[in-house]
C-alpha cells in the first residue's frame, strides 16, 4: 500500500516536470491556443449547435412522463426539434420575438402539435423592446445593439418587438411544471429570470440552461451575477461539456467569467446535475 503511495508521487512528479518542460517552450499564441483548448475540453467556450454543445445529454435530467419545455429564444427551431425527437413525449413552449426568424420556426414546427409557438420575446418586465440583428435572420439578435466591430460585424438593423415574463405565461396559461427552462438570448438571461421570481420561488422550475459568453459584456453583466441569482433559489450550477456531462461547482470562482465562445450551463438540484457528472 506504501508503494503504491509512493508510485503516484513519483509519477505525478514526473508528469509535472514533463509538463513544465513543454510549457516553458510555448510562445504566447501556442500559449493561448493551449489554454484555450483546455477550457474547451471542459466546456468552456463549446456552446453553440444544440447537437454538438452537449446540450442533448442533459436531457436525461427529465424523468417526469410528459415533461413541459420552455425554449426561450427559440429563433428558428433548432433546440426545440432537438428536445421533441429525443423527448417524444414533451410539449415545448418556443417562444422568438423576431418575426422573420418566428417565419421559419413555424414552417419548421408548426405542423407539430407537441410545439407551442409564441412570436413574443420573454424579458424582466412586459413592453416592448428593439431588437438589434445583423442581417434578417440572425443568430446574434440580440436587445443590446452589440460592438462587434473586432468581427467586422454591425448591429444595424432594428425591429420593434412585444416581450412578456415567464410568470405572466405560467400564469396566463396555467403552467403547473416546467421542467426545463432554456434561456439563449444573447446576454439578456439575466433579465428574463428576473422575469420568473415567482416561477423559481414556487420551485415549479426544475432546471434552467443558459448561454454565457461575450454577449454579457455588452449588456454589463457577469457570472457572479448569474451564480448568486440561483443561489437564491437553493439551485446550484454546473457546466455542460461537450460530451453531454455535467460538472458542478461549488462556489463562485473568477476564471468562470470566460468570455470566449459561449458556454452551456444548467441550474438545478445538486444530487440530480451530479448524476451527470
Amino acid at each position: 500500500m506504501k508503494q503504491m503511495g509512493l508510485r503516484s508521487v513519483m509519477l505525478a512528479r514526473i508528469r509535472d516536470s514533463i509538463l513544465r518542460k513543454i510549457l516553458r517552450r510555448l510562445d504566447f499564441d501556442e500559449a493561448m491556443y493551449f489554454s484555450k483548448y483546455l477550457m474547451l475540453r471542459q466546456g468552456f467556450g463549446s456552446g453553440g449547435a444544440a447537437q454538438k454543445g452537449g446540450e442533448a445529454g442533459i436531457l436525461k435530467l427529465i424523468s417526469r412522463r410528459d415533461p413541459v419545455v420552455f425554449d426561450v429564444g427559440a429563433h428558428v427551431g433548432e433546440y426545440a426539434a432537438m428536445v421533441l425527437e429525443n423527448l417524444p413525449s414533451a410539449t415545448v413552449y418556443a417562444f422568438e420575438p423576431s418575426d422573420a426568424h418566428f417565419a421559419r420556426l413555424q414552417n419548421a414546427l408548426s405542423g407539430d402539435s407537441r410545439a407551442k409557438l409564441f412570436n413574443v420575446g420573454l424579458a424582466e418586465k412586459v413592453g416592448r423592446r428593439n431588437l438589434f440583428k445583423a442581417s434578417e435572420v440572425s443568430g446574434l439578435a440580440s436587445f443590446a445593439q452589440r460592438r462587434l466591430d473586432h468581427f467586422d460585424i454591425k448591429m444595424d438593423l432594428v425591429e420593434d418587438v412585444t416581450v412578456t415574463t415567464v410568470d405572466e405565461v405560467v400564469a396566463e396559461i396555467g403552467i403547473a411544471k416546467i421542467d426545463l427552462l432554456k434561456i439563449d438570448v444573447e446576454g439578456f438571461e439575466i433579465d428574463v429570470l428576473k422575469g420568473s421570481v415567482n416561477s423559481l420561488a414556487s420551485g415549479i422550475i426544475d432546471f434552467v440552461q443558459f448561454e454565457f459568453g461575450g454577449t454579457y459584456l455588452d449588456t454589463h453583466t457577469n457570472f457572479q451575477d448569474m451564480f448568486y441569482l440561483f443561489e437564491r433559489y437553493g439551485m446550484v450550477l454546473g457546466i455542460i461539456k461537450p460530451d453531454g456531462s455535467v460538472h458542478v461547482i461549488d462556489r463562485y470562482r473568477e476564471i468562470y467569467e470566460y468570455y470566449n465562445g459561449a458556454s452551456n450551463w444548467i441550474a438545478g438540484n445538486r444530487d440530480r446535475l451530479s448524476a451527470l457528472a
